[in-house]
C-alpha cells in the first residue's frame, strides 16, 4: 500500500520544520507528500518526494462552498494520487515515529478511515492539557484508504463531516495536538478556538506530562514558547 502524506500550512515556518521532521522519520516511509498553502507562500527545501501546491484562500462560507477551515485540506486531498492512502499531518501537531505504520496496519483491517481512539491536546503557552475519547474522525487527524480519499474530501464541504463506519479506531494515540499557535507559539493563528486556550484542563507547570508523551521531541516545542 502506497502512502501519501497531506499537510496544509502557511505562515508557520518553525512549526512546519518540526512537521517535516516527523514526516521524514516515519518507520513506514511515505511515498509522496502534498504540502498545500493558501497564503501565496512557497515552501522551500522540501524532500524530493514532496510537492507544493497553492490553494486559493476562501474568506467566508457561502452556499455550496467549503466549510472554510477545511477548504485547503479538501483540495489537497483531491490531489492524492490513485492507489495511495492519505495520512494527514497537521503542520502544528506532533507525530510518533510509528504513526503511519499504525494507521496503515489498521487500514488493513478493512476500515475506510482510521484514527487514534484518544484525542490528546496540549496548550503550550498555558502548560495545560486534556484528552477526549473519539467516536468519529476529525477533519485532519485521520488516515484514509485509497478508495475513500475522494469520498472523505467531499465530506469536507460544509457539514456534516464524513459519515461512514466509525469503528476505525486504533487503541491510544500516536499524535498530540499542539495548541497555542498565534497565542504564545509562533505562526499564523489556528482556526480552532483551542489555540486561545483549552477547557476542562489539567495543569502541567513543569511540562512533565508533555515530556512523558513526546520524550526528547518535547524540547523542540518548549523552545518555541514565547515569553509573556
Amino acid at each position: 500500500m502506497k502512502v501519501c502524506a497531506v499537510t496544509c500550512t502557511g505562515g508557520r515556518p518553525e512549526l512546519f520544520e518540526l512537521c517535516k521532521r516527523w514526516v521524514m522519520r516515519q518507520t513506514l516511509p511515505v511515498d509522496y507528500w502534498i504540502v498545500a498553502t493558501d497564503n501565496g507562500e512557497k515552501i522551500e527545501n522540501l524532500p524530493q518526494f514532496a510537492r507544493h501546491i497553492h490553494v486559493d484562500r476562501v474568506m467566508g462560507p457561502g452556499p455550496n462552498t467549503d466549510f472554510v477551515p477545511n477548504h485547503t485540506l479538501r483540495n489537497a486531498l483531491l490531489m492524492v494520487p490513485d492507489h495511495h492512502c492519505a495520512v494527514v499531518f497537521e503542520d502544528d501537531d506532533w507525530y510518533a515515529p510509528d504513526h503511519v505504520h499504525r494507521c496503515v496496519e489498521h487500514l488493513g483491517n478493512g476500515h475506510e478511515v482510521v484514527y487514534g481512539a484518544t484525542w490528546v491536546r496540549y496548550h503550550l503557552p498555558t502548560r495545560c492539557w486534556n484528552t477526549k475519547m473519539r467516536k468519529a474522525p476529525g477533519e485532519g487527524r485521520v488516515c484514509i484508504r485509497s478508495d475513500a480519499v475522494r469520498k472523505y474530501a467531499a465530506s469536507l464541504v460544509n457539514r456534516p463531516l464524513y459519515e461512514g463506519p466509525t469503528d476505525g479506531r486504533y487503541p491510544g494515540f500516536s499524535t498530540v495536538g499542539i495548541k497555542g499557535v498565534g497565542y504564545g507559539l509562533p505562526g499564523r493563528p489556528g482556526a480552532s478556538d483551542m489555540h486561545k486556550g483549552l477547557k476542562s484542563v489539567n495543569h502541567d507547570p513543569d511540562y512533565a506530562k508533555f515530556r512523558s508523551w513526546l520524550g526528547p521531541d518535547a524540547e523542540a516545542y518548549i523552545s518555541l514558547v514565547q515569553p509573556t
